[in-house]
């Protein structure tokens, strides 16, 4: 039986990034990987062309549910060490089985336990949060965040970071975390869990801006879902606008104006807008710049936004309590 040390597993942008720290450190010896479909999340991305590019064993999957031909593919292949840190799905029993260790990464602001389920990086920005605990841990079955945890990090997130950003810093902590285990042999800290929580899934149809909150929490929203992921956005004449990024711009000025109201084309070709307390400078693609008009954008409701995603996760998942951020985030 061939025997692989170090098999990954990666379908996001960011977790090529991931795999080039990685590679760094310690040898890869294959990368499972998928196919993307036209109308799949703008941050899933197939390692294949990394892999050709950068003389790395690979095996395409043809789709994420697509297990049973990579089943056929390694059937006589022994693993040491599974790594599945962007894979964003559930790990099959008998692919668990075939490796002596599968290791899985995840956190929150507030810990791996108390921040299972979706989006737990884009939720810490969103929210304002100043860390983000990350950890990386021993996958023991089909049961997403639940193994012992391996290691842990915590991250700073800072007022100049973006989802991009953190999502950087946590791939290099990942790298360094991993390598300590497989190198350094780090002990597993078989931690009791006495409380667990989780987040709920967060959507493209989420990230429509609502201007009649302060700056600053605009400006968080906005980062949180930048680049990989599709944006915030607003809305004029019915047209959908896509919002790459934003500064906050506190002043007591223009206070007679209402929220969502445009004050000013900027020569650099951003979008001055009024906020609940102040303004703030929007950035868009300049063929939309042009196209705009000079009144008003249309406001969501963050609020009922929230409520939303939180009513939708306890239909669907009706036993998992959502973390006490998110609930005040809709109050």
């Amino acid at each position: 039986m061939k025997k692989f040390k170090i098999v990954i597993l990666c379908r996001t942008k960011n977790g090529i990034d991931l795999i080039k720290f990685l590679h760094k450190k310690i040898k890869i010896d294959l990368i499972i990987t998928s196919q993307v479909k036209k109308n799949s999340s703008i941050e899933r991305n197939s390692a294949k062309n990394f892999c050709k590019k950068n003389n790395l064993k690979c095996y395409e999957m043809k789709s994420y549910t697509d297990y049973n031909s990579l089943e056929k593919k390694i059937k006589k292949l022994n693993i040491d060490y599974l790594l599945s840190i962007s894979w964003q799905r559930l790990i099959p029993e008998w692919l668990i089985s075939k490796a002596r260790v599968v290791v899985g990464a995840h956190g929150s602001h507030q810990g791996m336990n108390m921040g299972r389920g979706r989006s737990p990086m884009n939720w810490a920005i969103l929210a304002g949060q100043k860390k983000f605990i990350l950890s990386i841990f021993k996958i023991i079955k089909n049961d997403p965040d639940s193994g012992p945890i391996i290691d842990t990090k915590e991250i700073k997130i800072e007022k100049y970071d973006t989802i991009n950003s953190v999502y950087l810093k946590s791939h290099i902590e990942i790298a360094n975390m991993v390598y300590n285990f497989i190198k350094k042999k780090t002990v597993i800290k078989n931690v009791k869990v006495n409380k667990i929580r989780y987040l709920p899934k967060i959507s493209y149809q989420d990230g429509l801006i609502d201007w009649k909150r302060k700056s600053e929490d605009i400006y968080n929203f906005v980062r949180s879902k930048s680049n990989p992921y599709s944006g915030a956005f607003t809305i004029q004449n019915k047209k959908i606008i896509k919002v790459n990024s934003s500064i906050p711009i506190i002043t007591n000025a223009y206070q007679k104006y209402n929220p969502g109201a445009i004050i000013e084309f900027l020569y650099d070709k951003t979008i001055l807008v009024k906020t609940l307390d102040g303004l703030i400078q929007i950035f868009v693609d300049k063929k939309i710049f042009k196209k705009l008009k000079k009144n008003k954008f249309n406001s969501g409701n963050f609020k009922n936004q929230i409520k939303k995603i939180i009513k939708l996760h306890k239909t669907k998942y009706p036993k998992q309590k959502i973390n006490k951020t998110i609930i005040d985030l809709s109050l």
